[in-house]
């Protein structure tokens, strides 16, 4: 863009060096006198009244420069003319503090139409030199003039709104050319009275005004009108949008085509009530800083739109233009159907229009409210049919798990009974007790199993077990500790240190307490890695107590900590193939622990590995105490006893 920019600066130098070069061959171009300055003053000035056709995201500018460019024909040579147009032109881009850039096109711009003019001028007076005819070639050149400066804003305007230049030079032709033909006849009547009398000049002076205020009347209802057929057209193009970053970009640049802005800024709340939005401006679409996010929010009110002036606009806010006028802002209120804020940066400054500017984007932010419900349920049945397709291959992989654990041990246990049928006779003593030891842990192992889907089918049912057992927590550790050395034969257990810090007994569901626990520590004894396997039973906060299970292992990510307590989720499937199971145990494990009425965590232990939480009520004293027992720690199954704990 700034390479076409550029090329269009390079032909309007080239056009008014040709044109200024064909008048110093004839000797007509003429030498600058001192009565520039005073038109270059009134360029100056005049041009500075400027009144803004607005299109799509930029604005056209209309002026009365033409009067003073009809009295510069009059009385100015060529050279003269080019001299008090740049001149002045400089100075109103400078008052104006424009871009270095568009000081640059715009003066180039004024330079070739005033060469135009001038030609034109020279061309049309030699053919009569009459006062009429000479009134008439300033008329026409002074249209000249406003018919090349259109040309030159409506090419500019096509290259940075990316449409085409008859659109863009059709759309404002109309105002323009009013303007142009009213400002040019201006300057002519001024140029006749000021032939009769200097002071004759005041008496165009309410003419001025009347057409000023005409200008700006039409150029504010075609503007008007021009964003409510954007607004219908908007609502029309962002109805089918689904992806939600996709709608917050789209009615980011909706908003801003909307109010004629530079930048468009479109924000919405999330769940967990954060604002997150998405820029679209001169660097493209881009996520929005949290910081310029924030401050846009604490601009706009519930439901109604402002726009304020660039001293009103954070700093932050300004970074994402190189130039700000105003900003327009709007938010749903809190009865809409999804809490969305637009804001759009303007160039242009906050002139006549700022209300209907407001108004529209208030308007609008009904529909993009609506529209940005739609791609959050959108968002959301995405999201449940990718959690159901999940939950169908787990429950396929679960299948596959329970159909490979009940075969295995059933083929052991067949398979040892088979032989003890077919060969009793010739086995030893120590042969047959080996194969009915087979048989006996396969049976346990295939219990365990019958029992996880008996507690699935109670935990879903939402059965509640009976809490008013007296458990000695010490003994059932014990004895979970001999199964799983029973079961693990030929295998060596990694050692397990329980330590009771004052509490002993709890009332529970035995059962089911055992349960869990045994399915913890089993666990454990998989990734444990033959380093020791804590178990640690302690007052919790409040009525409660707290077991914790922990390991040496690997540990799991943070990120997976809580999927694994989700049904058939299995984080190492490899692992789960040559360990065996069902991807169910944890899961049981916390859902028991809730029937229970407590709760089961996973944290990361000291040394690494999973610690795994268990807190329980603690429940009524019971009525018979046992013995006391004073804290200590126990390594189950070994010879010694650790000491306690530090």
């Amino acid at each position: 863009m700034r390479r076409q920019i550029l090329g269009l600066t390079t032909l309007h130098l080239a056009l008014a060096a040709l044109l200024g070069g064909a008048a110093w061959g004839v000797g007509a171009f003429g030498a600058p006198t001192l009565a520039v300055l005073p038109f270059a003053a009134a360029v100056a000035v005049v041009g500075s009244l400027r009144m803004n056709v607005e299109l799509g995201r930029h604005a056209c500018s209309v002026t009365m420069v033409e009067a003073v460019v009809v009295c510069m024909l009059l009385h100015l040579a060529p050279a003269g003319i080019l001299a008090a147009a740049v001149l002045g032109e400089v100075v109103a881009c400078g008052w104006q503090r424009q871009a270095p850039s568009k000081v640059m096109y715009n003066t180039s711009s004024a330079a070739s139409a005033a060469m135009v003019a001038a030609t034109l001028y020279q061309l049309l007076h030699a053919a009569g030199a009459t006062d009429g005819a000479m009134w008439m070639a300033a008329l026409l050149s002074g249209c000249a003039y406003a018919t090349a400066t259109h040309a030159s804003s409506s090419a500019v305007l096509a290259v940075v709104e990316g449409g085409r230049f008859s659109d863009v030079f059709g759309a404002s032709v109309v105002p323009v050319a009013m303007a142009s033909i009213i400002a040019a006849t201006i300057g002519l009547v001024a140029v006749v009275l000021y032939s009769v009398s200097p002071f004759a000049v005041v008496l165009v002076v309410p003419l001025v005004l009347v057409m000023v205020a005409e200008t700006r009347r039409f150029a504010i209802q075609r503007a008007e009108q021009l964003r409510f057929e954007r607004l219908y057209a908007a609502s029309s193009r962002t109805g089918g949008l689904t992806s939600l970053p996709e709608v917050m970009a789209t009615l980011a640049e909706e908003a801003r085509c909307l109010v004629t802005g530079a930048a468009g800024l479109c924000c919405t709340m999330d769940a967990a009530g954060t604002w997150s939005g998405m820029v679209v401006g001169e660097r493209g679409v881009l996520p929005a800083p949290p910081s310029v996010v924030s401050a846009v929010v604490g601009l706009a009110a519930d439901g109604v739109g402002a726009e304020v002036g660039a001293e009103r606009i954070p700093a932050e806010v300004r970074a994402l233009l190189s130039t700000t006028g105003s900003l327009v802002v709007a938010r749903a209120d809190s009865s809409a159907a999804a809490p969305v804020l637009l804001a759009v940066l303007r160039q242009l400054a906050g002139e006549d229009g700022a209300s209907a500017r407001a108004e529209v984007l208030a308007a609008f932010i009904g529909h993009a409210a609506l529209t940005v419900a739609n791609a959050h349920l959108y968002a959301d049945v995405e999201a449940a049919l990718a959690h159901q397709v999940d939950l169908n291959r787990q429950k396929d992989d679960f299948v596959s798990a329970v159909s490979h654990e009940l075969r295995t041990p059933l083929a052991a246990m067949i398979g040892s009974v088979l032989t003890l049928r077919r060969l009793d006779d010739r086995l030893g003593a120590e042969q047959r007790a080996s194969l009915i030891d087979i048989s006996f842990r396969q049976g346990k192992r295939l219990q365990r199993l019958i029992e996880e889907l008996l507690t699935l089918a109670t935990v879903e049912n939402g059965e509640s077990p009976r809490t008013d057992e007296v458990v000695d927590v010490e003994r059932m550790v014990a004895d979970i500790t001999e199964e799983l050395r029973t079961q693990r034969v030929g295998q060596e257990l990694p050692p397990i240190v329980f330590a009771d810090n004052g509490v002993g007994t709890v009332r529970s569901a035995e059962q089911k307490l055992r349960q869990v626990v045994s399915n913890l520590v089993e666990n454990a004894c998989k990734y444990a890695g033959g380093a020791a396997i804590d178990l640690r039973l302690e007052p919790g906060p409040g009525n409660t107590i707290r077991l914790t299970v922990s390991d040496g292992g690997p540990g799991i990510p943070v990120a997976d900590r809580e999927r694994v307590f989700e049904r058939f989720v299995q984080l190492d499937q490899s692992s789960t193939r040559s360990q065996g199971g069902t991807g169910l145990g944890l899961y049981l494990c916390r859902q028991v622990a809730v029937l229970l009425g407590g709760t089961l965590e996973l944290s990361e232990a000291a040394g690494g590995g999973c610690c795994f939480v268990l807190t329980l009520p603690r429940g009524p004293e019971p009525e018979a105490a046992g013995e006391s027992h004073a804290p200590g720690a126990h390594q189950l199954g070994a010879v010694a006893m650790a000491g306690a704990p530090g």
